[in-house]
C-alpha cells in the first residue's frame, strides 16, 4: 500500500510540476509572481504537483504499522506435543522452512505457549496467514498459520488451525535456536493476545516415555469402551489394594494415575504386558 501511494505521489508530482514549469512563459507576457501564483493555484493540473509531494513525504517519513520480522532457512518438526530436538524420530515428517515470522515475547508467555494449549485471537492469526513458506521438491508453498516465538533464550514454532487453536509445536535444532534467540533479543516485545484453553506444566519426560503413557491410556480406554469391567476392577485392586464396583469411577481414577505419572503407572504397564502375552 505504501509503495502504491509513493508511485501515485511520484506521478502526480511529475505531471503537476510539468504544468507549473510550462506556465513560466506567463512572465514574458507581463505577469508578476503574485499573478503567476494566483494563476497556477486556479489550475487543478498544477495543484496535483504539491499533492504528489505530500504523498511522497507521507510514505517515506511517516511510520507504518508493525513490521513483520522473519527468519529464513530452518528445519522444523511439528508434533502434537512439544519434543526437544534430541527426541525427534527418523520417521518424523520434517519441514524445511524458507521463511517464517518471528515474535519476541515475555518469559511468561513463552512458558504458557510451550506447556499449555492456547487459542489466539483472529486479529493475530489473520496477520500471520500465509506468511510462512516451506520448500517442496520443485517449488515453495505457503503454510497458513505458522510462526516462531522466542523469549531471547529459547525458541519454538507453533502451528494453528483455522480457528486460532494451537494444534502442533516444534522445537528447533540447537544452533538454529541459539541464532533465533539472538535475533529476538534485538526485537521489541510483542504482546500476544491469546487464551489458555488447557493449562499444562513443563514435563521432563522423554518422547518415548510420553508415547508409552499415551499408549497405556489408549489401552485403558479400550477396556472401558468394550465393557471389560472385570479387568478394570482387577487393575484397580492391584493399584490400590481395595475393591471398587463403580466402573466409571475406576476408569477416571486410573486415567488420572496415568496423566499424573504416579507410582501406580508401572503396575498399570505391567498389567497390560501380562494380558498382551495371553
Amino acid at each position: 500500500m505504501r509503495t502504491f501511494l509513493f508511485l501515485i505521489g511520484f506521478g502526480f508530482s511529475i505531471i503537476g510540476f510539468m504544468y507549473i514549469i510550462s506556465y513560466l512563459n506567463l512572465f514574458s507576457l507581463g505577469y508578476n509572481f503574485s499573478k503567476y501564483a494566483h494563476f497556477i493555484c486556479s489550475k487543478p493540473q498544477c495543484l496535483i504537483g504539491p499533492i504528489g509531494l505530500i504523498l511522497i513525504f507521507l510514505t517515506i517519513f511517516i511510520p507504518g504499522g508493525k513490521k513483520m520480522n522473519y527468519v529464513y532457512d530452518i528445519i522444523l518438526n511439528f508434533q502434537k506435543h512439544f519434543y526437544d530436538f534430541y527426541d525427534w524420530n527418523t520417521d518424523d515428517e520434517i519441514t524445511h522452512i524458507r521463511k517464517i515470522p518471528l515474535f519476541h515475547i515475555t518469559n511468561k508467555d513463552f512458558k504458557n505457549l510451550k506447556s499449555s494449549v492456547c487459542k489466539f485471537e483472529p486479529e493475530f492469526y489473520e496477520k500471520i496467514y500465509n506468511h510462512t513458506e516451506k520448500f517442496k521438491k520443485i517449488n515453495v508453498t505457503f503454510i497458513n498459520y505458522v510462526f516462531l516465538v522466542s523469549n531471547g533464550k529459547e525458541a519454538l514454532a507453533l502451528k494453528l488451525n483455522k480457528d486460532g487453536l494451537c494444534t502442533h509445536k516444534s522445537s528447533l535444532l540447537l544452533d538454529e535456536e541459539e541464532e533465533i534467540a539472538d535475533i529476538a533479543e534485538d526485537l521489541k516485545i510483542y504482546n500476544l493476545n491469546y487464551k489458555i484453553i488447557k493449562k499444562g506444566e513443563l514435563s521432563f519426560q522423554t518422547r518415548a516415555e510420553k508415547e508409552n503413557l499415551d499408549n497405556v491410556a489408549n489401552k485403558l480406554g479400550y477396556l472401558y469402551n468394550h465393557k471389560e469391567d472385570e479387568k478394570l476392577k482387577f487393575l484397580y485392586l492391584e493399584c490400590f489394594d481395595k475393591t471398587e464396583t463403580d466402573i466409571n469411577k475406576i476408569f477416571n481414577i486410573l486415567t488420572n494415575e496415568i496423566k499424573t505419572d504416579s507410582k501406580n503407572v508401572e503396575k498399570i504397564i505391567d498389567f497390560f504386558k501380562i494380558i498382551n502375552q495371553k
